[in-house]
């Protein structure tokens, strides 16, 4: 399922003019869930990673959530399994987990997540000096980096989740961009890799892999 088709079975309207009101200002969905617009986006890209992954070479991963307390985990799992409920997807929500910043770490340590399936809502990075900032409007969409060596200067061209072209960043930009990132990343090649949307600290091991077969 593509991401504009899930935002309209959902009846959000379409995905950028969601991410444009994530902030609460222009609403053009009747149904925009106010207050909770960058996490919600979070939340069906997640749903639709789940999805994908369940042919991919990994099996059936677990995914994880990064969030600020147990409360808001499970505010967001509500949300989740609202999305489950309307979208009707072969999608398994007891391998999702909610993992609290505070004490959270130390219940996933040890074990292996694939960068690729390691989300983080907004309110965490909001704690983090350097990911104040929302990534919204066409910047919210974005899921894989290409670099582009046509110009004097590097540059990476972004694109959304089903390959549709956004528009070009710079090496700053690509940074400000990973660094407030509540979705996985892929940077392209000859080797892509995806870059976790949450950081785990040094303690907890973390798989770094290919992105999966899309």
């Amino acid at each position: 399922m593509k991401l504009a088709d899930a935002y309209e079975r959902l009846q959000w309207g379409a995905p950028l003019s969601f991410e444009r009101a994530a902030l609460g200002g222009e609403n053009d969905a009747p149904t925009f869930p106010r207050g909770i617009g960058t996490s919600v986006h979070m939340l069906i890209e997640l749903y639709l990673d789940i999805h994908r992954s369940r042919t991919s070479q990994f099996g059936r991963p677990y995914f994880l959530v990064r969030c600020l307390s147990s409360g808001q985990g499970r505010e967001l799992r509500d949300w989740l399994s609202r999305i489950h409920h309307r979208l009707d997807l072969d999608v398994d929500l007891d391998r999702v987990r909610f993992s609290p910043t505070s004490g959270g770490t130390e219940r996933i340590r040890g074990e292996i997540w694939y960068s690729w399936a390691i989300f983080c809502d907004h309110s965490v990075k909001e704690e983090d000096t350097v990911g104040a900032d929302r990534n919204v409007g066409p910047y919210g969409l974005i899921r894989r980096l290409e670099p582009d060596n046509s110009r004097i200067r590097p540059f990476w061209r972004a694109y959304d989740r089903d390959d549709r072209y956004i528009g070009a960043l710079t090496d700053n930009g690509k940074s400000d961009l990973m660094d407030t990132a509540t979705c996985p990343i892929t940077l392209g090649g000859t080797r892509p890799t995806t870059y976790p949307a949450a950081f785990l600290g040094t303690d907890v091991s973390v798989r770094l892999r290919k992105a999966f077969a899309r």
